[in-house]
């Protein structure tokens, strides 16, 4: 059985946010990084993801574009299609 990830963000006044973790992709030259987080269904939140091989950074998304680009291909490497 394969043990699931955890990650806790810090959201807005500082509330900690406790997501799991689905999987990082390299889209369009970027990491990101698709997160569950509780009470929303099991429906994915796709952010930014940074890595220097020690340590991370994730971060929102602001551009709808980018958005759509990088959950449209999270959707694609879910389902199999290549």
């Amino acid at each position: 059985m394969e043990d699931r990830q955890f990650i806790t963000l810090e959201v807005e006044g500082g509330a900690p946010l406790k997501c799991e973790v689905v999987g990082v992709f390299p889209f369009e030259g970027r990491e990101y990084v698709a997160l569950i987080p509780p009470d929303r269904g099991g429906a994915a939140e796709i952010l930014r993801y940074e890595s220097d091989g020690t340590s991370y950074n994730i971060y929102s998304i602001e551009d709808d574009g980018e958005y759509d680009r990088a959950a449209d291909e999270y959707q694609r490497l879910i389902n199999g299609a290549d």
